[in-house]
């Protein structure tokens, strides 16, 4: 995109980037009076004038330069999210490739996504589970914390529901598979937490919405320093200084790092709202004193 971009400041003619840029713009102004129309002053309405009042001035130039960087705050936003979120699934995956599966000649080690519902799967000790099933025989002590948070194993034996994601601690399980990789209750708590947006935590949405309010004083701040200065570039400058994307960048992608930083240590959190009401429990010691 960096490449592309100097490339047609050196190459182009003159009237092909006019084109260009102006083709550019419409996004970006349908967006801001968008807005407008819903009577509402977002980041969206200072990005619209900062372009279209370059574009009116016949300032191409800085009209694509703004653009550019836009697209470019876009790019790096989308890629840092994606990051955070992949690495929270990884953090939070299971790692498991292939299982024992019990077949009429024993144990065979497969590959887990060769594995189907009804198959029989076999479970030693200090393994994960790694499918959604109901043991058929055998008896182990299992450890749900992943799931459910509960310290103490517990003792599973024949009939009894397991779930992918849980240790079994002792013993040794032989279990028919529910639900193939990937449909598991596990699964299904890995995708939610990927897809949280409506999990937000108060602090993000507060500062989504402070990143919105400082929308007016932005343009207040360009209608001051023109009529101070009577220099349309310096009040121009004011409209491009814009602090409101970094502040809905910036919450998000810390929650995003406690998740991360709280999935390696085998602590599952589902959401912001969560780690916010943890912040806000009280916890005391039962212990007797000395």
């Amino acid at each position: 995109m960096t490449i592309f971009h100097f490339a047609r400041k050196l190459f182009l003619p003159m009237p092909l980037r006019i084109a260009y840029t102006a083709v550019r713009s419409l996004p970006y102004l349908w967006r801001g009076l968008t807005c407008l129309l819903r009577r509402k002053l977002e980041v969206e309405v200072l990005d619209a004038l900062s372009i279209g009042v370059s574009m009116l001035r016949g300032d191409f130039s800085t009209a694509g330069s703004v653009m550019f960087l836009l697209r470019l705050g876009e790019l790096l936003e989308e890629w840092t999210r994606k990051k955070s979120l992949g690495d929270l699934s990884r953090c939070m995956s299971l790692n498991v490739d292939r299982v024992w599966q019990q077949t009429a000649e024993g144990e065979v080690l497969v590959p887990i996504n060769q594995v189907r519902p009804g198959d029989a799967v076999v479970v030693h000790t200090g393994s994960v589970i790694p499918l959604d099933g109901r043991v058929l025989d055998g008896e182990a002590s299992v450890n749900q914390a992943s799931l459910t948070g509960e310290a103490e194993p517990v003792r599973k034996s024949a009939g009894a529901v397991v779930y992918a994601g849980t240790v079994v601690e002792e013993g040794q399980l032989v279990m028919t598979v529910k639900q193939q990789e990937g449909n598991g209750r596990y699964d299904q708590i890995v995708q939610m937490i990927e897809a949280s947006e409506k999990l937000k935590s108060s602090s993000e949405t507060r500062a989504a919405a402070l990143a919105d309010k400082l929308v007016p004083y932005s343009l207040l701040g360009t209608a001051v320093t023109y009529a101070l200065t009577r220099n349309p570039t310096r009040a121009i400058s004011i409209l491009m200084v814009d602090f409101s994307c970094a502040l809905k960048l910036s919450m998000p992608l810390a929650v995003l790092s406690a998740m991360r930083e709280c999935g390696s240590y085998h602590i599952t959190v589902k959401g912001g709202k969560y780690l916010e009401a943890l912040a806000k429990a009280d916890s005391c010691s039962t212990r007797p004193a000395p």
